[in-house]
């Protein structure tokens, strides 16, 4: 069972502008600068592409890759807002970039989102996330009862047929 203070976990990929993607070398160079400053700001995170990394691992390239990936693990909105102003800040540089943030199956891709905006979308998938959690930890409890023989009744369909008997 996880905790409320379970840190979100988000996949974040930087997509190029039209003129970095024809081989600039000005994008992955940004993107240093972007981990630099998140070693910098004490936030977790896990390079997943870059030029030396595919997934985690070392790799060797004869090229860059088209993206970069990052997986931030955040845990309070202060740091959201941390995020919020690096990403920021990375878009602002170059006109065009993209950002893809990613939680479980949800993505949102965006070139301008305001702080308010992105505080309320980490809101969201923070919630989103609590919830999926409970309906887990729910399914969970119905298969142990259920493998111990107890018969389990929904309760909202009890409730239905008992005011049908009246």
């Amino acid at each position: 069972m996880q905790s409320a203070l379970t840190p979100v976990k988000l996949h974040i990929s930087f997509w190029p502008s039209a003129d970095e993607s024809r081989g600039s070398m000005q994008f992955h160079r940004s993107l240093d600068d972007v981990k630099n400053r998140l070693r910098n700001s004490q936030i977790n995170f896990q390079v997943w592409r870059d030029i030396t990394t595919e997934q985690g691992e070392t790799v060797r390239r004869g090229g860059p890759p088209p993206i970069a990936e990052i997986i931030l693990y955040l845990g309070t909105s202060g740091i959201a807002v941390a995020v919020y102003e690096l990403l920021r800040l990375w878009i602002e540089a170059k006109n065009g970039r993209k950002i893809r943030v990613k939680m479980g199956d949800f993505e949102v891709e965006t070139t301008q989102m305001s702080e308010k905006q992105f505080r309320r979308l980490f809101e969201i998938l923070n919630q989103q996330r609590k919830s999926d959690e409970r309906e887990k930890q729910m399914e969970s409890l119905r298969q142990k009862l259920g493998a111990e023989g107890f018969i389990l009744i929904d309760a909202k369909q009890s409730e239905e047929e008992e005011f049908k008997l009246y």
